[in-house]
């Protein structure tokens, strides 16, 4: 199950409710400058904490009946919640 939107970047995985609040807390609430990760690779963790690609979390949103079918496109926040 999804439950949190997250950026991985060197390393470290940083989540939120959703990708665009974890790119403008990069500054104020991790320090790392305006834009400190918008470099990262976006996805989602789950419920065990895993870091998933968009394209992994999409499989799993579906297998877990969080979406009713697979996104077109990338699975994207506004999807699940």
């Amino acid at each position: 199950m999804i439950i949190k939107a997250a950026i991985k970047h060197k390393g470290k995985v940083y989540t939120g409710e959703r990708h665009s609040h974890i790119l403008s807390d990069a500054d104020t609430v991790h320090g790392l400058g305006f834009g400190g990760l918008k470099l990262g690779k976006q996805g989602f963790v789950n419920h065990k904490g895993t870091f998933l690609t968009r394209d992994e979390a999409a499989v799993e949103a579906f297998r877990c009946r969080q979406i009713k079918r697979m996104p077109e496109k990338v699975l994207t926040s506004e999807d699940l919640w």
